[in-house]
């Protein structure tokens, strides 16, 4: 559930949103939940989802798995952003949130390296 990067007119760019606290759409859905348990923590620069009951915490607020952060809001409901028509021979590069939650690529290296793949 990270970002898809799409190449459209000779550029690349992301077409969905990190589901990270950064993202106030995220923030707003999960406060908005009257049954969601949580708290927001800041650490090492990062907003993290917390379950007040467990002291489980996760940065992403989407994602495969995590059921015990399910009270605090955290979902594997897909957020679709925007739908598309691809031809036969489009790269499509799936990666799990590791890549970006982890600083191992940064966003603008990411689509670079990429393009360089094509």
């Amino acid at each position: 559930l990270e970002p898809v990067v799409t190449k459209e007119n000779g550029h690349w760019g992301f077409i969905t949103k990190t589901h990270t606290l950064q993202n106030e759409n995220e923030t707003y859905r999960i406060k908005g939940g009257k049954e969601n348990k949580f708290e927001i923590r800041e650490a090492r620069g990062n907003l993290y989802l917390v379950n007040p009951d467990t002291f489980h915490h996760v940065e992403p607020t989407r994602g495969m798995g995590d059921f015990i952060m399910r009270a605090a809001g955290f979902t594997s409901e897909p957020e679709i952003s925007a739908t598309f028509s691809i031809k036969t021979s489009t790269l499509i590069l799936a990666a799990s949130d590791g890549i970006f939650d982890l600083k191992v690529w940064q966003e603008n290296d990411f689509i670079e390296f990429v393009s360089h793949l094509l």
